[in-house]
């Protein structure tokens, strides 16, 4: 087998068919996406997709995919005859570097910081998988101070972008922003996903960074991937993997595979995180034939389980985000909280948002009530307490909601996490048993109040 890469494509000459029918099943997945509709299993929509594919006699996939396939020969014996890396090297991939000095030196705990970074100037390509919290930011900022690359940072949310953007300028980079909202230019630039074309000399830039990269099997993505080609290639995501394995090997095959990981233990016991005190409260919920009424009657207007809200935020009276899935829901419980304030992709303009977060960092709002737009790459310190009322059984979601509280502050050391355990209902007690398995998983305790 004789194996070629560059920036962008893997190509491999197969010798014989043995060889050839080997690499292209395992380059062959199960797209399950569509096999849930109407909230049950089905085979019959189950479908086998290729990321790769034969032209000429050639395999040609991306080239995210080349250390595996190469891991995969040797483990099936498959001998390698030639191979030629014709992939863009850096001086800088060769230099050693003060790595700490690059963090912030009021911070005691940098050594998962330094090992990702480590890991990243070790290679083109790679997905660093980092629990919420863990300072992201400060890893990407590091690693293009380092490097001096011109670096293109995607993201899908203008706040998300916003927070970026400031975070690189206090670091001294001369970073600028592209956004359905305008475009400052800069030596780097954050982009949402929406508006990346819009970039002005987008193929100038050498590295690309994509933070919350699960998000990456999406169409928009993959288009965008598909369309260009930089010699650097990272993402950032604390659920990289998510649940669904044809979705992860989309991404992989544009960032190549996890090269370092970021536990939540590693960062309790050096307090970079906030330890959060999960509780599950018991909540009865009517019977339902079918899931969107389970969701209407057991979740949003269900009375018992909305006045458990209101009394957690009574009784502890501390900053609060109460995480909701649809409009109808954070509208009721705004009505039924005095002073809270509501905000929602459809009616709250990225401005407003910012103005928000500004606002109940100082104290000045003491209760949020959040639509999606805050499940993830939001950072927020001030979170004392993260109400999740929002329901579902998703890894990735339940993992990005529950990283909203993990940030930790000067007077914040741990944080007050309710969930409920919606019993009596197949759907959203099943739901809820999941999320507390999702949370164990990722190394909290989780308690079930009485």
């Amino acid at each position: 087998m004789k194996i070629k890469i560059n920036d962008k494509l893997l190509y491999i000459i197969f010798e014989n068919n043995a060889e050839e029918k080997l690499i292209t099943k395992f380059t062959e997945y199960k797209d399950t996406s569509s096999a849930f509709a109407g909230g049950r299993y089905n085979p019959m929509f189950v479908t086998n997709k290729k990321l790769g594919k034969i032209i000429k006699g050639i395999f040609v996939s991306y080239a995210g995919l080349a250390k595996e396939i190469i891991c995969y020969c040797k483990d099936m014996d498959i001998k390698i005859t030639e191979y030629k890396d014709e992939r863009t090297h850096y001086d800088f991939q060769k230099e050693e570097f003060d790595l700490k000095s690059f963090f912030d030196p009021k911070h005691k705990y940098v050594e998962h910081q330094t090992r990702a970074l480590t890991a990243m100037l070790q290679t083109n390509t790679g997905i660093i998988k980092a629990t919420t919290s863990s300072g992201k930011s400060s890893i990407i900022s590091a690693y293009i101070r380092v490097t001096n690359m011109p670096t293109l940072i995607l993201v899908n949310k203008v706040t998300l972008a916003q927070q970026l953007q400031n975070n690189f300028i206090k670091d001294g980079i001369d970073c600028g922003i592209c956004t359905g909202q305008g475009i400052k230019s800069g030596t780097c630039m954050v982009s949402t996903i929406q508006s990346v074309k819009k970039v002005p000399n987008l193929l100038d830039y050498k590295c690309l960074i994509v933070d919350e990269i699960h998000q990456g099997s999406s169409t928009s993505f993959q288009e965008f991937f598909g369309s260009v080609s930089y010699p650097y290639k990272f993402g950032f995501s604390a659920t990289p993997e998510g649940s669904n394995d044809y979705k992860f090997a989309l991404v992989r095959q544009f960032f190549g595979s996890i090269i370092e990981e970021i536990g939540a233990e590693e960062l309790m016991k050096n307090e970079v995180i906030a330890i959060p005190d999960i509780n599950f409260i018991p909540v009865e919920c009517p019977q339902t034939m079918d899931w969107q009424s389970a969701y209407e009657q057991a979740i949003v207007f269900n009375k018992d389980r909305n006045k458990k809200i209101i009394e957690l935020v009574n009784q502890h009276d501390v900053p609060t985000l109460i995480l909701i899935r649809i409009i109808d829901h954070g509208e009721e419980l705004q009505k039924l909280i005095p002073d809270s304030v509501f905000v929602n992709g459809k009616d709250t303009s990225p401005k407003e948002r910012m103005r928000v977060i500004e606002k109940f960092e100082k104290g000045e709002i003491k209760v949020v009530i959040s639509s999606n737009i805050f499940n993830e790459g939001i950072s927020i310190t001030n979170i004392h307490m993260l109400i999740i009322a929002s329901g579902m059984k998703g890894y990735t979601e339940s993992s990005q909601k529950l990283g909203r509280a993990l940030r930790i502050g000067d007077d914040k050391k741990t944080a007050l996490v309710y969930d409920f355990l919606d019993k009596g209902n197949r759907f959203t007690e099943k739901h809820s048993k999941r999320r507390a398995s999702i949370y164990k998983k990722a190394g909290f305790k989780v308690s079930i109040s009485k």
